[in-house]
C-alpha cells in the first residue's frame, strides 16, 4: 500500500475503490481487483482449514478457544495492516486515520463478513420469531 501513497501524492490518474487508491496509468483494475479476490478467497480458507485442523480428532480442543485465538491473531494483523501513512491529507488513510475511526471500520467489516456467514443463523438462536 506504500507505493501506492506514493503515487498518490504524484499521480492524478488515481483513483480509490473499496478504500483503496488505483491507478488508471499502467494497470489493468478489474485484473488487480479479481487478484485481490483470488487472495482474498485463499486466506479465507486457509483460516478455516487451520481451524479444522486444529480441532480434527482431538475432542479435548476447545473449539472457542480456537475460534477466539485465530480471531485475535486475525485482528491483530488486520491492525498491522490498515495503519495510516504519514501523509495526514491522505484520501487512501482518511477512513482510517486514527485508532476510533480504525475500530469502527474493523467492526463494521466484522459484522458485514459475519452477515454474509453461512453460519449467521443458527436454528438454535433465542429470541428470534417463527412464523
Amino acid at each position: 500500500m506504500q507505493e501506492a501513497r506514493e503515487d498518490s501524492k504524484t499521480d492524478a490518474d488515481t483513483f480509490l475503490i473499496e478504500g483503496r487508491r488505483w491507478s488508471a496509468r499502467g494497470s489493468n483494475v478489474m485484473a488487480e481487483l479479481e487478484q485481490d479476490k483470488l487472495i482474498y478467497d485463499q486466506v479465507a480458507e486457509s483460516i478455516v482449514e487451520m481451524g479444522n485442523r486444529m480441532i480434527d480428532g482431538d475432542e479435548s480442543v476447545d473449539m472457542w478457544e480456537v475460534a477466539s485465538g485465530m480471531l485475535a491473531g486475525a485482528i491483530q494483523f488486520w491492525l498491522f495492516s490498515h495503519q495510516p501513512c504519514d501523509d495526514p491529507f491522505c484520501e487512501a488513510c482518511a477512513n482510517i486515520c486514527n485508532v476510533d475511526l480504525r475500530i469502527d471500520a474493523l467492526v463494521e467489516e466484522s459484522r458485514r463478513l459475519a452477515e454474509e456467514s453461512d453460519y449467521y443463523n443458527s436454528p438454535n438462536d433465542t429470541l428470534v420469531g417463527t412464523a
